[in-house]
């Protein structure tokens, strides 16, 4: 089971991986600029709830 998990897991890795890779450098900056920008709001969110 836990096999099968880490499986799917490096799967959806690869996946997103090859995608950021097939992206120019431009939108690859843009791209993670957006994830960093939500785990950034999310952290924000979670200090402001528990802080």
């Amino acid at each position: 089971m836990i096999r099968m998990v880490l499986d799917v897991l490096l799967m959806m890795i690869d996946l997103v991986w090859d995608g950021i890779t097939a992206l120019g450098p431009r939108f690859q900056g843009f791209v993670l600029g957006i994830w960093a920008a939500m785990a950034m709001f999310a952290f924000a969110c979670t200090l402001a709830i528990w802080g």
